[in-house]
This record gives C-alpha cells, structure tokens and sequence, in this order.
C-alpha cells in the first residue's frame, strides 16, 4: 500500500513536522508493544531528497538501490519510521539484515551498543528529549545500519536528529550525499547535542534552585526539595545515558575491523570528544547537586531546631505561669465554692490572708528558682 509521496526540496520546518507525524507518535504510544499498520520509508540521495514511498516502491526499486562503491555520488539513506513487525522483516529480508538485528528494531528499549556482521555493522543509540509539558525526560531508539555507500536507519518515534538531518540534506545536498558516514556523523552528533541541549537546562534550573534556596522559608521546604530531587533524577537520566555512549564510541574507534574506515573513525572521534565533555559536566553537576542537597538538608535541620527551640522556649513560659499561679487558684477556687472551708468559720479574715500570704511567697520564691535555673 503507497503512503504518500514527496518530491519536493523544501525543508521540514518544526511545526510542520511535528503536526505532520504526531498522530502517528500518538498511535504507537497507545500502542506500545504491538505491530502498527502504518511504516514510513523516506529515501535520500542518488536525486532523491525526503521522499516517502511505500514498501512496494521500495522493493520495485532494489536493483537501482544496490551499493556502488565505484560512484562517489551513489551513497544512499534509507529512515524507515514505524514498528510494524511483518514491514519491518520484509525490510531487513530485502537487505540481508541478521534477524538479531531485526530484533533490535523491534525494540524500543535497546540500549546503547554495536555489533559487527560480515556484510555491515549496526549501531543502536537512544536520544533524549522532554515529555511535553514536564521536566520529565524520555527516549526513543534509533538503530543505524551502516554499509560502505549505504545507512539505513530504523525508529517508532518521531526523533529530532532525524529531522534536522533531513533539514540540511533538504538545504544543501538535494542531488546527492556527502557520503553515507556523514549521515552516520550527523545523526550521533544531533543526538549528543540534544543532550548537551538538556544539560545546558539541568545546569539552569540548578543555579536557580541555589538562588531561591537563599530566600526560601519553612512552608516552602517541601516544593524546594522536591524541585531539588527533579534536578537530581533528570542528572542521574542523563548520566544514565550518556556513559554507555562513551563506551560504544570508544569500542567503534579501536576495533580493528575492515567494516568501521578510517573516515569514519574521524568522525567517530568527533562525536567522543563532546560525549566525553558531557560526561565531565554530568559529574560536575552530580557532585554539585550533593553539595547543594547537604547544604539545603542542614539549612533545613538548623530552621528546624529553631523552631524546636522557641516552642520548647514558649512552653517553659507557659509551665511557669501555671506554677506559679497554681497556689492563687487553689485559694480562689477553694474559698469561691459553696463548701465548708477552713477559716471561714472565724469572725475576722486573718486565715485567708494568711493563706494568701502564703500563696505570694510560694510565687516569689518560684519566681527566684526559675530565675537561678535560667528558665526566666
């Protein structure tokens, strides 16, 4: 079944290619785990440039399709956009994939990592991104199949590398590539700025937290920390996913194999050097959010012994009064009651201002002990 077909040249902007594919995103995320009706194959190079055409049309075009190391214009980009499992077999058969990779395109938790065929070699890689309207981070798989003259890429979401890859060859290289291996080098690369993109935000929203930290008061101690643990959850994500591309980078650029050139360990190379400074500044950042958790977290216990403080402070003052008046409200209850007293019996009032005499020295003398015991 033909999906659609485009011929043009003009760029994908970002909205319209959002609005474009995002009834698509939101099909197969209320679909996640089952094969989807729906796959869109895009074509680039060799006069083509972002044009979508169906399974048919791609398996009608396989013999103009197969690699020419000979033509230095005949480098071509195949981005398969879906997960239909049955399209996605057909496609893997018409290119001789190894069902292990196939596996991995069915696959959206597939980590990052690299394996090695006789004929090619796959890398599967996640990019990160914001789920919409949150602080919270998501990924989405991309699995790249490299030859010589040749890339296919396979992924069931919509990915911002691939956008814009589409977006250069659309402004600059409509006729023809510049080789399969920069389209390798531009996808990594697009993706490892989309995580240089969201260190730059968790960095902002750090030094935020440390000046709103400073003006914080006790009803804000709450909402503060829980702002605090985004940042940390966001870092350690990245953290998360970051180290595994170092290692990957690393393990392509030293394994000696025919399949992986020279030109590509350059590019390779490239791409290390900013996931290796985005792993420094993710340890810089995680070191930095413990400081700031200590600090915030001992702020914390210091305000709360101060508020400990004044309440036990208020208490006292409300245990000495009790005390001392204690002795002036017995007698005043005592002699108020409609009950037979004590002294009251006696003509004149010598018993009851003996007793409050008594009363007032009880008081003055409590007063004395709290002062020499400090309470007062």
């Amino acid at each position: 079944m033909k999906i659609s077909i485009n011929q043009t040249a003009k760029p994908l902007t970002e909205k319209n290619s959002i609005q474009k594919y995002q009834w698509f995103d939101d099909y197969i995320s209320n679909n996640r785990g089952g094969s989807f009706g729906m796959t869109v194959i895009t074509l680039n190079g060799r006069g083509h440039c972002n044009e979508e055409i169906s399974l048919e049309e791609l398996q009608s075009m396989m013999g103009t399709l197969q690699p020419k190391n000979d033509d230095p214009d005949a480098d071509i980009w195949i981005d398969v956009y879906g997960n239909n499992e049955k399209e996605l077999k057909t496609i893997g058969e018409l290119f001789g994939i190894h069902p292990l990779t196939i596996d991995d395109w069915l696959s959206d938790s597939t980590r990052s990592k690299s394996t090695i065929f006789d004929t090619y070699y796959e890398l599967s890689d996640k990019e990160l991104f914001y789920q919409t309207d949150s602080n919270i981070l998501d990924y989405s798989s991309i699995n790249i199949t490299m030859r010589d003259t040749f890339v296919l890429t396979v992924h069931s979401k919509h990915l911002h590398a691939i956008k814009k890859v589409k977006d250069k060859i659309s402004l600059h290289y409509t006729e023809s590539l510049p080789s399969a291996q920069w389209v390798m080098y531009a996808l990594l690369m697009d993706i490892i700025k989309g995580y240089k993109l969201i260190m730059k935000h968790i960095e902002e929203d750090l030094d935020t937290f440390e000046k709103l930290a400073e003006f914080m008061i006790s009803t804000d101690q709450n909402a503060i920390l829980a702002r605090l643990m985004s940042i940390k959850k966001r870092a350690s994500n990245l953290d998360y996913q970051i180290s595994p591309k170092k290692a990957l980078l690393r393990y392509l650029i030293k394994t000696p194999t025919q399949k992986i050139s020279k030109m590509v360990k350059i590019y390779l190379r490239d791409v290390l050097e900013e996931a290796v400074i985005i792993v420094k500044r993710v340890d810089f950042v995680n070191d930095k959010i413990d400081d700031v958790t200590n600090t915030f977290l001992s702020r914390m216990t210091l305000d709360s012994y101060r508020v400990n403080r004044d309440q036990e402070e208020l208490m006292k003052r409300f245990a000495i009064i009790t005390t001392l008046f204690t002795p002036l409200t017995f007698l005043s209850t005592s002699f108020g009651m409609n009950v037979l007293v004590p002294g009251q019996e006696l003509d004149n009032y010598g018993m009851f201002i003996g007793l409050y005499v008594i009363a007032i020295a009880a008081m003055i003398g409590g007063i004395s002990y709290f002062k020499l015991t400090h309470w007062i």
